[in-house]
């Protein structure tokens, strides 16, 4: 609708235009006068243009044809080849260079030459100028056009991926933070529930006959439940409202090892503890993920292998820091634990996490063995 009556208003202005400029033009022959068909041409020029959007080349073809056909017959130039250069325009800030300016050097040529033709003493007419000089212009207006649209497009598509890459990264974010939180809980609920079982299954069977030692189970039991609690306090922290004050628990490390093979001992699973190389302070995640894989290896040796010494040696290097659970675990009580069960999957997780790599399967001769190497920077 919108385009119909641009067409109508731009046909009506011309015919207009054509009427109070009729000869106007300074060529000294005379020029067929101005009659019903020169209005009936121009303003079916100015209509055609109804069309620029839906099919431009066709309404530039049929406004070239048209300023041809009043151009041959002679009557005065005036305003008759506007039509033309609105079409070459709207195709132009379309972004068609090379179609445009195609067009443009054909409707060029075909309008002089009609002119020339036509007309005695045509090329002195002053269409042969200012026509071209025209269209030119709106050419260069309409890839002008099209290039700040283009421009501005890619722009928003810029702005639109940095957007999508932002939520990605948020995205991300909130993935590893929800995979971290797993694996944290895991290890808490693997670690003491396993201790906690271990401990009840000793003093049931002894509460009758021996119960100082029963009595030393529930005391195990209790510290094992109120360290579960403390530390599942701690990590659920993370997930409570930003204006709650509740005090956060520092994250465990290698400072409570002798704490947890203290528990671990409780329930029969004797750890040798061997350090090599200087010690020095870590950086926080490495020092939870070692913490972690060695809660995760001795709770292995209490679900698989019972009461079992353990060899944990801790190596201090250069570069990395080595951790080592070598245990007497029969792999055969569950098939799973050669390496695709969830504790050695999230074992690996967490030396990945920090750039470190983790080994954990039997070494042969009936031990299963667990070595991590992790870097003492994180990047």
């Amino acid at each position: 609708m919108v385009d119909l009556l641009t067409g109508v208003t731009v046909g009506a202005g011309v015919v207009v235009a054509t009427a109070l400029t009729a000869g106007a033009d300074v060529v000294s022959a005379p020029l067929r006068p101005v009659g019903p068909l020169a209005y009936l041409l121009v303003a079916a020029s100015g209509l055609a243009l109804a069309w620029r959007n839906a099919a431009p080349t066709t309404t530039v073809l049929v406004t070239v044809a048209l300023g041809v056909g009043y151009q041959g017959a002679g009557f005065p130039g005036g305003p008759a080849p506007v039509p033309i250069v609105l079409a070459l325009y709207s195709i132009a800030h379309r972004g068609a260079r090379l179609q445009s300016l195609g067009l443009g050097l054909l409707a060029i040529l075909a309008l002089l030459g009609a002119r020339s033709l036509a007309v005695p003493g045509g090329f002195a007419s002053p269409l042969l100028i200012a026509f071209p000089i025209t269209v030119l212009a709106a050419l260069f207006a309409g890839q002008l056009v099209a290039a700040r649209r283009g421009q501005r497009q890619r722009t928003l598509e810029r702005q639109a991926a940095a957007e999508q890459a932002r939520e990605y990264d948020i995205q991300r974010r909130v993935d590893a933070e929800r995979l971290r939180i797993a694996r944290e809980l895991h290890d808490v609920v693997a670690h003491n529930i396993s201790l906690i079982n271990v401990q009840a299954t000793m003093g049931a069977h002894v509460i009758a006959t021996r119960p100082a030692e029963a009595t030393e189970a529930l005391v195990a039991i209790k510290s094992a439940s109120k360290q579960a609690l403390r530390e599942l306090r701690s990590i659920l922290q993370v997930l409570r409202q930003a204006d709650e004050t509740d005090p956060t628990a520092p994250a465990p490390g290698l400072a409570d090892l002798d704490a947890m093979l203290a528990s671990t001992a409780h329930a029969g699973v004797d750890t040798v503890l061997t350090v090599s190389g200087t010690r020095r302070t870590l950086p926080s995640t490495v020092d939870v993920a070692a913490y972690r894989i060695i809660q995760e290896s001795l709770t292995n040796v209490m679900r698989y292998a019972g009461p079992a010494p353990v060899q944990l040696q801790l190596h201090y290097a250069d570069a990395n820091l080595s951790v080592q659970v070598d245990s007497d675990i029969d792999t055969g009580v569950d098939p799973r634990f050669g390496g695709s069960g969830q504790g050695i999957a999230g074992m690996r997780e967490r030396a990945a996490a920090v750039g470190g790599t983790l080994h954990a399967a039997p070494d042969g001769h009936g031990r299963f063995l667990v070595r991590a190497d992790l870097p003492l920077t994180v990047a």
